[in-house]
């Protein structure tokens, strides 16, 4: 009876230990991503990334994979989909408390013919959402010593078409800014 017993501990202790490698290694991929939103950046150690990404008022949804690329480096990618109507529903806001004008400016130098050509936009919320989805993009690049470097940021839009951006993309997102990019404002007012 002891032989028998022994034997099935020993098959249950293998079927464990060999479930539980399978659950390690399904977790060793996250734990680059986890490296990332726990870490921080170095032009505001207040806060995680993940704090920041992932609460940022003008993402509809967020999105973490990690993935190798083809030189071997392990990357962990970082996508927020825009919420389009209440980002515009503020950009308006502060446009009609600017008092120096310098949100309209702003506008004309990014060939938006006019304020009321967002006002327009803006009676139809459902003409907003013809303009598809806008992501930010970010990705970053995971040191030996487990610290990251961002090595990509932009915007993709419903097309697939990228706009490279840079580290002030990421700088407006950690001061939970409304971010405008004059692609994403000539789609919403098409």
């Amino acid at each position: 009876m002891n032989k028998i017993f022994g034997k099935r501990q020993g098959l249950f202790c293998l079927v464990l230990l060999n479930l539980l490698f399978i659950i390690n290694l399904a977790g060793c991929s996250d734990s680059n991503i986890e490296v990332v939103k726990t870490g921080s950046m170095n032009f505001d150690t207040s806060t995680t990334v993940g704090n920041v990404l992932d609460n940022y008022p003008y993402f509809a949804t967020t999105t973490w994979k990690s993935f190798e690329d083809a030189q071997k480096r392990q990357i962990v990618e970082f996508n927020g989909t825009l919420n389009h109507i209440e980002m515009l529903q503020n950009f308006i806001k502060d446009l009609s408390q600017d008092k120096n004008g310098e949100t309209g400016l702003a506008l004309m130098l990014m060939g938006v013919p006019s304020t009321q050509h967002l006002v327009k936009a803006m009676e139809n919320p459902n003409n907003l959402l013809h303009s598809g989805k806008w992501t930010v993009m970010i990705q970053f690049t995971i040191l030996p010593d487990n610290r990251f470097n961002i090595s990509y940021v932009g915007f993709e839009d419903a097309d697939g078409q990228h706009e490279k951006s840079n580290i002030d993309l990421v700088k407006s997102i950690y001061r939970g800014e409304c971010l405008f990019s004059k692609s994403l404002l000539q789609a919403l007012i098409k």
